[in-house]
């Protein structure tokens, strides 16, 4: 009888932790979230998660298809799009998966794979490839559907693909979410903040990557970190813009369990943009107050990535303002980050090395 007592007091006591757990008011887990794009015959207007999107031209009806430009409708399902003019081929790539059309054929040939059919081909009309709206996304994985009295097509995509509708920093940005508009932190790698040196940089180089653009958001094993925000690899076609941004310098590998699918992937990326000086890493090297940077000792022969302080145990970016503020005699220099850190020294929280 005492352990029944015991049992049920122990479960009452997890059931009151669970409901005080205040989660948003938005909250749906990955797998319950879908994505979905309305478009209308005769509307240069496209909506995406409620997000309105502009084409230049409208989707119409001829026979008894909806035809789409294939760009905006691709584009706008988190994939790319590419045109070769030598063999009329129109190309649409998401994460891993490819569509071949050619202008004039019938068949789709999905991931190399051929032996599929249309009722109709592919045609070029006012310097646009226009494609049936149903064959294309459904061979993306998409769900659609017809409302005669709208003259709607919706398209149902089962996972989470948005507009992104602000870029905040290097490692943060917001996307139309069917459920709203959430705040996303790319996992794995990790960008200087607001007021850091380099910020406006990583910033800048999201804003070209994804700004207005729809993306595909993947999760790894957390929904989101303690802040609220959902944890997310982002894809925009072929381009896994987390690898991306630590491939071109502009951010650093920083993985957390347990979220790790691609750590090796990062820290491996992250050692090449260093060796190649891209990016931040080209950056560094350049101070824009020469003065504030030490001149290297008379047995250097090399550019230091990193100055350390000795006395504080502390390293910082050769562009640091409290570089110049170390003791000569308490300058040490450092090729690479992994060095400093197995030197005993911890990063600035200023520069954020």
């Amino acid at each position: 009888m005492k352990g029944i007592t015991k049992f049920l007091t122990a479960l009452l006591t997890f059931s009151l932790f669970l409901s005080l757990i205040v989660l948003p008011a938005n909250y749906a887990t990955s797998q319950e979230r879908n994505s979905v794009m309305h478009l209308t015959i005769g509307s240069s207007t496209l909506d995406l998660n409620g997000v309105p999107r502009g084409m230049d031209v409208a989707p119409f009806i001829e026979n008894n298809r909806t035809w789409v430009p294939v760009r905006f409708v691709a584009e706008n399902l988190a994939a790319s799009v590419y045109w070769s003019q030598e063999d009329q081929k129109v190309t649409i790539v998401q994460v891993d998966k490819t569509i071949s059309m050619t202008i004039g054929s019938s068949e789709i040939v999905v991931n190399g794979v051929g032996g599929r059919y249309m009722d109709v081909a592919p045609f070029i009309r006012e310097n646009r490839t226009w494609v049936p709206v149903r064959f294309v996304s459904e061979n993306l994985g998409a769900e659609v559907s017809w409302n005669q009295e709208k003259q709607e097509v919706t398209v149902v995509f089962p996972g989470e693909i948005g507009a992104v509708t602000r870029v905040v920093d290097g490692d943060t940005i917001h996307v139309g979410l069917s459920d709203g508009d959430w705040s996303v932190r790319l996992i794995g790698i990790n960008t200087p903040e607001t007021g850091q040196y380099y910020f406006e940089e990583a910033k800048d180089k999201m804003e070209e990557l994804v700004g207005g653009k729809a993306v595909l958001l993947k999760k790894d094993v957390s929904e989101t970190d303690r802040y609220g925000r959902l944890l997310r690899y982002v894809y925009l076609g072929d381009l896994f813009v987390n690898a991306e941004m630590v491939k071109e310098g502009y951010a650093q590998a920083a993985t957390y369990p347990p979220d790790v699918k691609y750590a090796d992937l990062f820290v491996s990326l992250e050692r090449e943009a260093r060796e190649n000086g891209l990016g931040l890493w080209a950056l560094a090297s350049i101070s824009p107050t020469p003065s504030a940077t030490p001149s290297p000792s008379p047995t250097q022969t090399t550019a230091a990535n990193y100055i350390g302080n000795s006395n504080t145990k502390v390293f910082h970016r050769p562009t640091c303002k409290y570089v110049s503020q170390i003791a000569p005699e308490h300058i040490v220099y450092f090729s690479t980050r992994e060095e400093a850190i197995s030197a005993g020294y911890r990063p600035c929280k200023v520069c954020n090395p």
